[in-house]
């Protein structure tokens, strides 16, 4: 082989390293976007299986309950729903008597705090569903204008306590905490 030959196959070979150096992380970061849309989609289903249990039965599937939405499955009648994010953390479900809020819990696995409301940049973002409402979603989720009702159930309620005690009971931010430093 001559020299120019091997220059030639240096310079391809060099160009093919530096279009992939660019190109993987790219390419990582389209997958992740993947696993946020997944997350956002299963939240939202979920939330309408929710809401018409809610419709039918006049009450929200076990009230009181804090843990996996996979506990609900069963009395919702659909077994059929991905009861996992887009990284195969738990969705996590959580009502009071009248309330009910849904989290896919992002990359990290755990909730975030402070919550705050709409659209929020991160992997680890969590999607959130409330009382029918998409509340906080993952930025890069909705890439087509879509028109989003974002309100509190109770118009003098801070939103991070709605989500973490429930307007109606007597749940506690520690309650909550420890089921989730024990999954």
């Amino acid at each position: 082989m001559s020299r120019d030959h091997r220059v030639a196959l240096n310079l391809l070979a060099l160009s093919i390293i530096a279009v992939l150096a660019f190109k993987i992380p790219w390419l990582l970061t389209q997958m992740d976007r993947g696993r946020q849309k997944k997350s956002y989609f299963r939240v939202v289903q979920w939330m309408q299986a929710v809401d018409r249990y809610a419709g039918t039965h006049h009450a929200m599937p076990r009230p009181g309950y804090f843990g996996p939405i996979s506990g609900i499955a069963a009395q919702l009648g659909n077994a059929t729903l991905n009861p996992r994010d887009g990284w195969n953390n738990p969705i996590i479900y959580h009502a009071s008597a009248h309330h009910y809020a849904i989290w896919a819990t992002g990359s990290d696995g755990r909730l975030s705090e402070p919550v705050p409301r709409g659209e929020v940049f991160g992997l680890e973002s969590d999607v959130i569903a409330s009382d029918g409402e998409i509340m906080q979603w993952a930025a890069h989720t909705l890439e087509l204008p879509v028109d989003l009702h974002v309100a509190l159930p109770h118009p003098d309620m801070a939103f991070a306590d709605f989500l973490m005690r429930g307007p109606n009971t007597v749940e506690c931010r520690g309650c909550h905490k420890a089921w989730l430093e024990g999954n």
